[in-house]
């Protein structure tokens, strides 16, 4: 007599609506404040995380428990990476951890769908600068005077020149074939 497994065996379709639904939010609903330069790196890996404990979740977002080895492998993210991730997507509140798998001895996580989707999208252009203006707002300002030539003179190519010892003239071949 054999045993039938404890744990449901999920069908490929049962993960396609929440890897959908993660994969249409852009990057920028993944930021934290005060990122700095590296904040559109930093959303791309937290998306990327995301979406790889999408494809384990169900339909819901529930029931995700992948294996800290399992997420980095597709991502190519370090161990210490993908735990810096998962405690940013607390922090922005998509993502509950749970108890730890009976089967698996995994963590059981649960994305925050409905969350993701309704996070604010951040303009990723600064604020603070301002429109740059192509010509002067008054005509009198333009300047008339004509622009000096900044570049040096053009040496002849087929000019003679000096060997290193002043002696004696020669020429340097016009192409190398």
């Amino acid at each position: 007599m054999t045993s039938k497994p404890t744990h449901k065996i999920k069908d490929a379709r049962d993960t396609t609506k929440c890897l959908r639904d993660i994969t249409d939010i852009p990057p920028s609903a993944f930021a934290l404040p005060n990122e700095g330069r590296k904040a559109k790196y930093l959303q791309g890996q937290r998306k990327s995380v995301a979406q790889q404990l999408a494809r384990y979740a169900n339909a819901d977002g529930t029931q995700a428990f992948p294996s800290i080895k399992t997420l980095m492998k597709p991502t190519g993210y370090g161990r210490s990476t993908i735990f810096r991730v998962l405690k940013d997507l607390k922090t922005l509140g998509f993502l509950q951890d749970g108890a730890i798998h009976d089967f698996r001895k995994t963590r059981v996580r649960t994305l925050d769908v409905q969350r993701m989707i309704q996070a604010p999208v951040q303009d990723s252009s600064p604020s603070n600068l301002t429109p740059v203006q192509d010509s002067p707002s008054d005509p009198s300002k333009i300047d008339d005077r004509p622009v000096q030539d900044s570049r040096a003179p053009v040496q002849d190519r087929h000019a003679p020149v000096q060997d290193s010892f002043g002696t004696q003239p020669s020429y340097r071949p016009s192409s190398v074939l």
